[in-house]
């Protein structure tokens, strides 16, 4: 992969395979995740915030699965499905497709190239725990939601390390 050089001229610079690798790791991050919004909407249609039992009612269901997970007793995958259920009753989770990561197909991708970084800003954040690890499932309180986080190191992921979209928007941020 190229860049322009230093000076802004003509040529290209070729940016190492390792340092493109690097700007993933510094630059996005990968997460599994679920949200409870902090807000309800009436039959009205107005938004009102949750009461301080609704949130921590919230946030111990979030860490009551982030426990599950953290002790082997289930995956996200399996989280992902029951919480859904609870929704919405039929609910059956999409179908893995090639057009999604094998390895997390329930993932998002969050930038610090993004308009809004709030979510990258907090899931990034998670990094710098102690006795952070990826895989491990952490709730995360956002400025509209809770969030049931489980971070994945995006540069063990083909999928997004070895798609052209995803490496060119690396390429931007490291110019």
């Amino acid at each position: 992969y190229d860049k322009p050089d230093a000076e802004g001229k003509g040529g290209l610079e070729t940016v190492p395979d390792a340092d493109v690798i690097q700007g993933f790791s510094d630059n996005m991050v990968l997460v599994d995740n679920i949200s409870i919004a902090t807000t309800k909407t009436d039959s009205s249609g107005n938004s009102t915030s949750l009461t301080d039992d609704e949130k921590t009612a919230a946030k111990d269901k979030l860490q009551a699965y982030a426990d599950r997970i953290n002790n082997g007793k289930a995956s996200f995958e399996d989280i992902y499905v029951e919480y859904n259920k609870e929704l919405k009753e039929d609910f059956t989770a999409p179908e893995v497709t090639d057009k999604m990561s094998q390895k997390y197909p329930r993932a998002t991708v969050y930038s610090s190239a993004d308009s809004s970084t709030a979510n990258y800003d907090q899931f990034k954040a998670l990094k710098e725990k102690e006795n952070f690890a990826y895989g491990k499932a952490y709730v995360v309180e956002g400025t509209s939601a809770y969030y049931l986080a489980v971070l994945r190191d995006i540069t063990t992921d083909e999928f997004y390390t070895g798609q052209d979209t995803y490496r060119q928007s690396v390429l931007s941020m490291l110019k």
